[in-house]
């Protein structure tokens, strides 16, 4: 498609003497002509970030009709544009551009007319054809993270036949973590949300290929890399998807964590590097922060691992479901008895009370509990239920 694409563009603005570009409905850029003596900054941006919001000025535009967008030299729109929107009477597929450097003759905006009506034609039927190939893509990726190898194997294997990660040697599994109230009521799906912000964030140029199943409340994204990564180069998407998270965020929820996992080298291991990034998500949680890498923090990772995500309920033993029950002093209290190392001096120190008060209240606890804190295998049960309150719960 994009070569019949771009011959269009070629085409239309050779027989028109000026330039044109068409851009997705998000105004991503799609193709664009040679300029004829009509370039300008807001031009240049268009080409260099393939991103036309600088061409356009202000923020709306018609979805059933076409606007002129005056010149305004302050934003580096020296030459007024025509914006012509490509849609069916259910979906905007994209704008097509064209710089008015001099007024459009009657006769070669139907010309333009005549070129916008084939490429709208091209798009409906590029979307139709992407989107299938998207799902089946989203099909092979979750099949990746089943528990069968051959199953991950054969995934692997029909990836490569959509041509995904051909040259990917070096892969990165990603996992984005939304609040399930994350997306308004009123707006996109959280899908739509995801997909959009998921295709802005990731941009550097050293990436193979990548790949993404835009679910929520997690996000498998899959990265490949010619060459090792640099950490630069993931700091870069990291960055670029928590500052779309957070531009996308509704309300009051969180914006979102993103986990980064390890690297790993066939396409079948890639459910490896992403229940790394799993963990990540919850060591980010955790530490109250909006990205952790796996490699990063041993300590929080290890503890995130060794505790399975849900105890079931004819697992839990009387001093869990005591401590479950037990009022929220009682867990400040002894999450000081091991942050402080049983200290009694400290804990005192840090709840401006005595030492003998600190004594008699640990006592009441581990009493009320059914534990012994003198006994180090109970101590390991209530210093494990905290550490799993923290980095799982």
């Amino acid at each position: 498609m994009f070569d019949a694409v771009q011959e269009i563009i070629d085409r239309l603005a050779a027989s028109l003497r000026r330039s044109a570009s068409l851009v997705y409905a998000d105004l991503t850029l799609v193709a664009s002509s040679r300029h004829h003596d009509d370039v300008d900054p807001a031009h240049i941006t268009l080409l260099t970030t393939r991103d036309a919001h600088e061409a356009l000025g202000h923020p709306m535009l018609p979805r059933t009709a076409a606007v002129v967008i005056d010149a305004d030299a302050d934003s580096g729109i020296h030459f007024p544009r025509m914006f012509l929107a490509l849609r069916s009477p259910a979906e905007t597929f994209g704008y097509l551009i064209i710089t008015l450097s001099t007024p459009l003759p009657p006769s070669e905006y139907l010309s333009v007319l005549e070129a916008a009506d084939v490429l709208r034609h091209l798009m409906e039927n590029a979307s139709r054809s992407i989107e299938d190939v998207n799902l089946e893509v989203e099909a092979e990726m979750m099949a990746l993270l089943t528990d069968e190898e051959t199953n991950r194997t054969r995934a692997a294997d029909e990836l490569w036949g959509l041509g995904m990660f051909p040259q990917s040697h070096h892969l990165v599994s990603l996992c984005v973590e939304v609040d399930l109230e994350w997306g308004p009521w009123d707006g996109p799906p959280v899908r739509e949300v995801l997909t959009r912000l998921i295709s802005r964030a990731i941009t550097t140029p050293r990436i193979d290929s990548y790949a993404f199943v835009p679910t929520a409340p997690a996000t498998f994204i899959l990265i490949g890399f010619q060459r090792p990564p640099a950490r630069e180069a993931l700091d870069s998407i990291v960055s670029g998807l928590v500052g779309e998270l957070t531009r996308a965020r509704s309300g009051d929820a969180l914006p979102g964590r993103v986990g980064v996992g390890g690297t790993v080298h066939r396409l079948a291991d890639a459910w490896q590097s992403y229940d790394q990034a799993v963990v990540a998500t919850k060591v980010a949680r955790a530490m109250r922060s909006s990205s952790s890498y796996w490699i990063d923090s041993p300590v929080e990772a290890s503890l995130a691992a060794m505790f399975g995500p849900v105890m079931p309920e004819h697992l839990r033993t009387d001093p869990i479901r005591r401590l479950e029950a037990a009022p929220p002093d009682v867990s400040e209290l002894l999450t000081a008895y091991f942050e402080e190392a049983g200290s009694a001096t400290a804990i005192a120190a840090r709840f401006g009370v005595h030492r003998a008060t600190i004594y008699q209240r640990l006592d009441r606890a581990a009493t009320s509990i059914g534990l012994d804190l003198t006994k180090s295998d109970d101590r390991l049960v209530i210093h494990a239920w905290l550490a799993k309150r923290r980095f799982i719960d």
